[in-house]
């Protein structure tokens, strides 16, 4: 069903009011609805989401697993700070599922997964500074999928509701890190 004019483009939210990127809390019950109403909708939550979940999801699993606690260090770095699409995916429809049906398996490892990503992210940029990732002010697709692409950050937005200040602020520290002075195709 085609979104009405007047629906399209919403008001943003309040500052630090999550989600806001795509859509905003209060049009979370209508998405819910269309994934469990729509033809299409039902289709992405009976297949698509739980095959990106089984598949791309084990390896979010596995960074979530990671003990980070004392930091993430080169060996981590050079293991998880890759070009994968598919985990970025799947960083979003793990945190989709945990927020719209209260996974709370899902949830809890979209978090952590996007925390230690993040940490690995910003290790990254003190222990790596010579990398091409940062030295180039370019945003090429296998730069943000290295960043994470747009599920990491959908991913937050979605989670934010449930994380402490602390990941928040690490997940942040990330995002500034990976677009900050950077030229993107999107821009």
């Amino acid at each position: 069903q085609p979104a009405q004019a007047d629906s399209v483009f919403k008001p943003a939210p309040a500052p630090y009011e999550h989600p806001r990127i795509l859509f905003n809390a209060d049009e979370l019950p209508a998405i819910k609805a269309r994934l469990d109403n729509d033809v299409l909708g039902s289709r992405i939550r009976t297949y698509v989401m739980p095959s990106w979940i089984a598949g791309a999801g084990s390896l979010v699993r596995e960074i979530a697993g990671l003990d980070l606690s004392g930091g993430a260090n080169l060996g981590h770095v050079q293991d998880y700070l890759t070009n994968n699409e598919q985990r970025n995916i799947a960083f979003f429809f793990m945190a989709l599922d945990g927020v719209m049906y209260s996974n709370s398996v899902n949830r809890t490892d979209a978090i952590n997964g996007i925390v230690n990503y993040a940490k690995i992210i910003n290790a990254s940029k003190v222990l790596e500074p010579g990398r091409s990732l940062w030295t180039s002010n370019q945003w090429d697709l296998g730069v943000g999928w290295t960043f994470g692409g747009a599920g990491f950050a959908l991913a937050y937005d979605l989670l934010y509701n449930d994380m402490t200040a602390g990941q928040q602020a690490e997940v942040r520290l990330a995002l500034s890190n990976a677009t900050t002075g950077r030229r993107s195709w999107g821009m």
